[in-house]
């Protein structure tokens, strides 16, 4: 049984753990000391919290659940070795915010190596002749255009 904390409303057990988690650390207090949140993917609950976020604890954890197939987790590497120490046919992926950051950052770094930092348009060289009739607003318009 896991039991999930007060944090997350009434005390409660959950007696089998599901198939597919997500996994993700959270401040205790900020720089000091950490934990592991273990949540359930298809409701999106709580399933569990550990006291910190070592890979030992986490693996520990994990072999008290063999019914585990899938782990949804960030880039840090603790949970990657965990995960890979508690067991090799646990499928670890990605999460979806930390993927679309990763590609976000890929993209900018490609774009700036490919285009120029500051883009200046030649300007035309037409007959500026100004009409009585025209505003000052659309001399602008035109001369942006």
């Amino acid at each position: 049984m896991t039991y999930c904390s007060p944090l997350f409303g009434k005390r409660r057990f959950i007696k089998r753990c599901p198939p597919f988690i997500g996994i993700d650390d959270f401040a205790f207090r900020k720089g000091h000391s950490y934990g592991t949140i273990i949540c359930d993917l298809s409701t999106h609950k709580p399933v569990a919290l550990l006291p910190e976020r070592y890979p030992e604890t986490i693996s520990e954890w994990l072999k008290n659940h063999q019914n585990i197939q899938v782990v949804s987790r960030d880039g840090y590497q603790a949970f990657r070795k965990g995960i890979q120490n508690a067991s090799q046919s646990i499928l670890q992926v990605y999460d979806r915010w930390h993927f679309v950051r990763a590609i976000k950052k890929q993209i900018d770094a490609c774009l700036t190596s490919i285009l120029p930092s500051v883009i200046t348009l030649e300007k035309e060289e037409t007959d500026q002749q100004t009409f009585p009739h025209e505003t000052k607003l659309q001399r602008r318009q035109k001369e942006r255009a």
